[in-house]
């Protein structure tokens, strides 16, 4: 487990790329969206699309509106989940915690 846990944290320490926890005890936990990701396209050349994966398949949703839904979804789930900076603390926290 310490392995994994390595894994997630080793890209925190590249700008590129965020990572929020989203504690499962928080109330109102936007948990609807599943696996999904969101592609914005740089200087907006292509509209934003989603990609979203669920047992039994996957969708890729391209429709301004459920782009948008998805998207205040995915802004309510980042709200409610601990900063970046907690995010990497309880990463090592339970990396210390398996030895």
């Amino acid at each position: 487990m310490r392995k994994q846990i390595e894994h997630l944290i080793a890209p925190t320490e590249d700008p590129r790329y965020v990572m929020h926890i989203a504690e499962l005890h928080t109330p109102n936990l936007p948990v609807m969206l599943g696996s999904t990701t969101i592609f914005d396209f740089e200087d907006r050349l292509l509209p934003s699309i989603v990609y979203t994966e669920q047992f039994d398949g996957s969708l890729i949703l391209q429709e301004e509106e459920q782009v948008d839904r998805r998207v205040k979804g995915f802004d309510r789930l980042r709200a409610v989940s601990l900063s970046r900076k907690q995010s990497v603390q309880r990463l090592c926290a339970l990396r210390r915690a398996f030895g």
